[in-house]
């Protein structure tokens, strides 16, 4: 293996101008330390590593790799002067897909009325080879028709519709997930595009009140980063923790994802699941590693949701977790457009070390919406609606219920809408119509969680 491996070097330089293509490239760039010490792969790995050191000189030679799983190359062989340039090949989006579909059924019979926007629209996270099956299945759906009649029988919407609600995209989740991650951490390109607000994801017009929260956000990520020299000047430094607390279900995940979105920050996030799912490292080494990503990324958003349970009181539990944590909190201060954030709606569950300035400088306390926030709430929801609708009246009927249960509300009077269109019935909405589900919903918030907060803002105070 060693000497094909300088075969294939020693080729390149005699044809040279040459490509070299390293197709499935993690297969001998694995990491060293995931084989056993009798197998030949970390020999074939040092052999390629010295010949991409010798290539330096050969500027008409390029070498190229490919690989899906990148989570498994060596470091030492990602970095510059080895491969210069990484560049992550994502999926295609809608565009993308709209104009696969057209050149794959290009040479096919098909009807003329095929809507490729919603054949695009219906095929999220499908990869061009997921598209070409869907079109080779669909035109093989359509031979069997053919056969059958013994009529040419064209590639109908009806064949492509059938084929995609049969068939799953390759690439899992998981792997785009994966992806996300490696590209954050390696991706070098000279021509890379700046990173632009999602239309899709959570905007700050979607997220009800809260403007004090905004303007902490608004002014520990962007005036940093646009004002510098005038918090030099000042001598100001910039709030790096921010702590969310309050009930469940008001806003305090939105208003993140919001400013993550709108800031143009990268959204890192530590959850009990992903320390469940990192099964080879310590959970501690996991926060270690998502801090360092937020390091190399800045401007980031690391969100901490329910960090309570990994932030507890030491005098009940013990563990790395925490002291990871308090130590990555305590570096986070010397950071530049980092911040983290952390959610609770248990703050007496959390140490007090974690509360302290320094690691977090901000503590704010999220309440359920006001009367103008939960009319908000019902227009987003119910925008379609709005005519015959008294949001006064709703939103001065709904005092003390979170934002949660006012959407679940609106989704509610919805699907009973749904209900009475598939029965033929008359789909009106009207404020009696809403005011009947609200009367038979609860608040989800109780008297006895409110006391919980006001006695932990009389103990820590809020810090805006």
């Amino acid at each position: 293996s060693e000497k094909n491996i300088s075969e294939v070097f020693a080729i390149g330089r005699k044809k040279a101008p040459c490509v070299l293509f390293f197709d499935e490239i993690d297969s001998i760039g694995k990491r060293r330390d995931s084989y056993t010490s009798d197998d030949v792969a970390p020999r074939v790995m040092s052999v390629m590593l010295e010949e991409l050191d010798g290539f330096k000189s050969k500027k008409n030679v390029i070498t190229i790799g490919a690989t899906n799983a990148p989570d498994q190359l060596d470091p030492a062989l990602m970095r510059p002067g080895r491969f210069d340039k990484i560049i992550y090949m994502s999926l295609p989006d809608a565009d993308a897909r709209k104009a696969i579909f057209k050149v794959h059924m290009k040479k096919l019979p098909r009807d003329e009325d095929i809507d490729y926007g919603r054949l695009a629209a219906i095929t999220e996270r499908f990869s061009g080879a997921d598209i070409k099956n869907i079109c080779t299945e669909a035109s093989r759906l359509a031979a069997r028709e053919a056969v059958a009649s013994k009529v040419v029988v064209n590639v109908s919407m009806k064949h492509l519709t059938t084929t995609i609600k049969k068939l799953k995209p390759s690439v899992s989740l998981d792997q785009v997930d994966t992806y996300d991650k490696f590209r954050m951490d390696y991706e070098r390109r000279s021509d890379a595009e700046e990173k632009k607000p999602d239309d899709k994801g959570v905007r700050w017009e979607d997220v009800a009140g809260l403007e004090t929260v905004r303007q902490v956000l608004l002014e520990a990520i962007e005036i940093p980063l646009l004002h510098e020299d005038v918090m030099k000047e000042m001598d100001v430094k910039p709030s790096k923790g921010l702590l969310l607390f309050g009930p469940p279900g008001c806003g305090k995940t939105m208003i993140v994802k919001a400013a993550a979105n709108e800031l143009n920050a990268n959204f890192l996030t530590i959850s009990g699941a992903e320390l469940m799912k990192s099964k080879s490292r310590s959970a501690a080494a996991f926060v270690k590693e998502t801090f360092n990503r937020a390091r190399e990324s800045a401007p980031a958003l690391v969100f901490i949701d329910e960090i309570e349970a990994l932030a507890p009181n030491r005098s009940e539990y013990t563990g790395g977790i925490l002291t990871e944590l308090l130590q990555e909190l305590d570096g986070v201060k010397e950071l530049k457009n980092v911040m983290l954030i952390g959610a609770t709606n248990k703050p007496s569950a959390l140490d007090p070390a974690i509360l302290r300035p320094g690691r977090f400088d901000k503590i704010i306390y999220i309440p359920p919406p006001d009367a103008p926030a939960r009319s908000q709430i019902f227009t987003t929801n119910l925008s379609k609606f709005l005519k015959s609708l008294d949001l006064r009246r709703l939103s001065d009927a709904t005092e003390g219920f979170s934002g949660a249960d006012v959407a679940s509300i609106c989704q509610e009077v919805k699907m009973q809408l749904v209900r009475d269109k598939l029965k033929g019935k008359p789909t009106e909405l009207l404020t009696g119509h809403v005011m009947k589900v609200v009367s038979s919903r609860r608040p989800s918030i109780t008297k006895r969680d409110l006391r919980e907060y006001d006695l932990f803002k009389e103990e820590y105070g809020e810090r805006k």
